[in-house]
């Protein structure tokens, strides 16, 4: 839950993903993570499910927030 109960792994890219922030309404995470090697941010529902890639670029975009 968004409290911090009941965790459950949502990525297999154990280190590499990191940096998670809820969205306002619960529904999804925004974090940062690495899964070609270069750091970009990503988005994934609460519930798991496909990862959706937010940004593309040759440098590292890190530490996501929810505007």
């Amino acid at each position: 839950g968004a409290d911090g109960s009941l965790p459950v792994r949502l990525t297999t890219n154990d280190d590499l993903d990191d940096w998670p922030v809820w969205s306002p309404d619960s529904t999804h995470l925004v974090f940062q993570g690495d899964q070609d090697s270069d750091l970009e941010l990503y988005s994934i529902a609460a519930g798991g499910g496909p990862l959706k890639r937010l940004t593309e670029s040759p440098g590292e975009d890190a530490e996501p927030a929810w505007g």
